[in-house]
C-alpha cells in the first residue's frame, strides 16, 4: 500500500470513529481519552527515537530545512 492510500484509509478510519465517539457519553469519551493518552506516554521514548531516525533521513537528502523544531521534541514536553 502506497503512502497515500495509507494515509486516505486512516482517515477515512478517524473519521468513522469520530462519529461513532460522539454518540457516546462524557465519561465513555474522557476514558478513551485517558487510555490513549496513557499509550503515548508508554511509547513516548520509542516514538520519539522514530522521529529522530526520520530527521536524520530527511537531513541526509538535504531535507534539513524542512523540519522545524516542533519535530524534535523530548518526552518531558508531553506530560
Amino acid at each position: 500500500m502506497d503512502a497515500r492510500t495509507l494515509v486516505e484509509t486512516r482517515v477515512r478510519a478517524a473519521r468513522a470513529a469520530a462519529r461513532a465517539l460522539a454518540l457516546c457519553p462524557t465519561r465513555t469519551k474522557n476514558e478513551a481519552l485517558t487510555q490513549m493518552a496513557r499509550g503515548l506516554v508508554e511509547k513516548a521514548e520509542a516514538l520519539l527515537e522514530a522521529n529522530r531516525a526520520d530527521l536524520d533521513r530527511a537531513r541526509g537528502r538535504g531535507g534539513a530545512g524542512r523540519t522545524g523544531s516542533r519535530s524534535r521534541g523530548s518526552a518531558s514536553r508531553w506530560v
